[in-house]
């Protein structure tokens, strides 16, 4: 499969939601006590715009014969030093989402891949991301690329 990354566009608005609601369907099905669907679409199109206008956010999309099979969606972020903490500015992946019919493809690693060069191309010092527990493909695939754990959220229901 032939895969061209580039940035997202306006015009893209709802094959971009058709592949994100693929992904978030994953979640709603795994966690329903946490996801649920949307009653519109799955996002608006101020989220969009907001990625666009944004020039410490982007969206990049994976196009190929078969249309848009896959979005990655970037931030940079910036903390303040001060306490225990050392001030530092580095990218936060928000959303990673590869259409089922282009998965196993290099789309995620190409996707990955232009935010790692986006990343250093604003002279940030690392690329961040979490993943639910339960998407241990996600967390082999993120692995593979040398993701490696930093820190662990835990959750207990007290109901």
């Amino acid at each position: 499969m032939e895969i061209v990354v580039d940035g997202v566009r306006l015009e893209d608005y709802e094959a971009l939601c058709a592949v994100l609601d693929e992904g978030d369907a994953h979640h709603r099905e795994a966690l329903p006590h946490i996801f649920q669907r949307p009653p519109g679409p799955v996002r608006s199109r101020a989220f969009l715009e907001a990625f666009i206008e944004d020039e410490h956010k982007a969206i990049f999309v994976a196009r190929s014969s078969q249309g848009l099979v896959g979005a990655v969606e970037i931030e940079h972020k910036s903390v303040e030093g001060g306490g225990l903490f050392v001030g530092r500015s580095y990218a936060v992946v928000h959303g990673l989402t590869v259409a089922s019919c282009a998965r196993r493809c290099g789309v995620g690693r190409a996707l990955m891949e232009e935010a790692r060069a986006w990343a250093l191309g604003r002279g940030l010092g690392s690329v961040q991301l979490s993943v639910w527990a339960f998407n241990q493909g996600a967390i082999d695939f993120y692995k593979q690329l040398g993701y490696e754990p930093t820190r662990m959220w835990m959750a207990l229901d007290v109901d």
